[in-house]
């Protein structure tokens, strides 16, 4: 794909009033600002494989179509980069705006921006431009269930995801939301199916699963995600995922 996407581009090499005059000469339609409204429309929606797709069929497929790598360096390789971060920003808003959670989709952001300013070749660069607005509609697609909750249980689950190394209280969620913490609870397991204090453990044991596929220790995630003891931390393993972490470690090694 990395090469197909080479052949659209066109860097170019003046900036402020010249610009227009150099795509006449160069006989190029740049890509359609409602298209790319389209794109980060199917992020919003939470429409990874139709975002793919559209590229393929409404770019690669119309030659005519250039995308344009505005004069914002004197190297064209960071002239790419600078307009892939900018993808990303945009990107990244759409999918809050689709109902991803805040904090992981700044962080995703975060993430592909270092990984981009790392990069050493324009295929590398595209790459990860197109993996991570991929990403974002599976993001969005993945968190399809808080699309039609409220704004406070929206604002309840970003905290929860920020601050699941700590112990998180009832009373901490409903503080500032005008409901009292009975009312929340309510309202929550009503909009999410699950209680609050079953959501904070699975948030928390879904975090710990990734701990685990970086290499920490059992010892390690328990005290990373503040739980009272090893013994403790293994139980309510045991019970959202059915099976121990030594276990999961152990199927998990085998599948890589």
């Amino acid at each position: 794909m990395e090469t197909n996407w080479i052949k659209l581009l066109e860097f170019l090499n003046v900036s402020g009033a010249d610009m227009l005059f150099e795509q006449r000469e160069l006989l190029f339609q740049r890509i359609p600002f409602e298209m790319e409204k389209t794109l980060y429309r199917f992020i919003a929606d939470g429409k990874p494989k139709e975002m793919l797709a559209f590229y393929q069929r409404m770019i690669l497929e119309t030659p005519t179509l250039k995308v344009a790598v505005g004069k914002t360096s004197r190297n064209r390789l960071m002239q790419l980069k600078y307009a892939a971060v900018s993808a990303i920003a945009l990107a990244c808003r759409s999918a809050i705006g689709g109902g991803a959670i805040e904090a992981c989709a700044y962080a995703k952001s975060d993430e592909a921006i270092v990984a981009i300013d790392e990069a050493g070749s324009i295929p590398e660069v595209l790459r990860l431009e197109v993996q991570t607005l991929y990403d974002y509609a599976q993001m969005v697609q993945e968190t399809k269930s808080l699309q039609h909750c409220s704004a406070v249980v929206r604002a309840c689950v970003d905290y929860i995801t920020v601050h699941s190394h700590g112990v998180i209280k009832l009373e901490e969620l409903a503080e500032g939301t005008g409901y009292t913490k009975e009312y929340l609870a309510k309202l929550f397991k009503k909009e999410m199916g699950i209680s609050v204090s079953d959501y904070i453990l699975k948030a928390r044991i879904d975090e710990a699963k990734d701990l685990f596929a970086e290499g920490r220790t059992c010892g390690e995630v328990t005290h990373l995600l503040g739980f009272s003891s090893q013994s403790y931390f293994i139980r309510q393993f045991k019970k959202i995922t059915g099976m121990t972490p030594k276990l999961f470690i152990t199927v998990n090694s085998r599948q890589d």
